[in-house]
């Protein structure tokens, strides 16, 4: 990827949305692994959470912070 100047990510995860987990996780993967946005902070927020059967936000972060875990 060329990136030529980022000061932050906002990566928007549908928590309505569950079948689309792995191919949301599979991009957001690809963009932690880019050696150019090695250093930049990364903001992942979980949208429609009020919405009956999505997601909460306790039941995200395990699934999308594996990245993370040593």
């Amino acid at each position: 990827m060329n990136v030529m100047q980022v000061d932050a990510v906002v990566y928007l995860v549908d928590a309505y949305d569950r079948e689309r987990f792995p191919e949301s996780k599979k991009e957001l993967d690809g963009l932690l692994s880019d050696e150019s946005l090695a250093n930049v902070p990364f903001l992942i927020l979980g949208n429609k959470i009020d919405i009956p059967y999505a997601a909460s936000e306790l039941s995200l972060g395990p699934n999308w912070c594996d990245h993370w875990k040593g």
